[in-house]
């Protein structure tokens, strides 16, 4: 039962007795789902593939990878920006106070 109500809807589908302007353009409108369809499998896979090539040459440190990455760290925002300036700020302060400390001579950090 189910079998034949779907192969009635794919029939009406691809011959386009289903369509809306009635003209025969139903084939013509299942030929453009699927290419874009396609399309966007295709696209993807390009994409995966070229990720795929990247890490590859990235493992063999490769100029273009290296220089690919480098171009998408500066183009790319950062979505912790404000967390890493606060992080690199704290490590300088903690840095430059423990110098202040050993200069003065009141803790030298050895223990006796």
């Amino acid at each position: 039962m189910v079998r034949q109500i779907l192969r009635l809807v794919a029939s009406i589908h691809i011959s386009g007795i289903g369509s809306e302007s009635g003209n025969g353009k139903g084939n013509m409108d299942f030929f453009s789902d699927t290419l874009f369809a396609l399309s966007v499998f295709v696209g993807f896979t390009f994409v995966v593939g070229f990720f795929v090539l990247m890490y590859l040459w990235a493992r063999k440190q490769k100029g273009a990878a290296i220089v690919f990455g480098m171009l998408m760290q500066m183009i790319l925002p950062d979505p912790k920006v404000q967390h890493t300036i606060e992080m690199v700020t704290e490590a300088k302060q903690e840095k430059s106070g423990q110098e202040d400390i050993n200069q003065d001579g009141n803790e030298t950090g050895d223990v006796d």
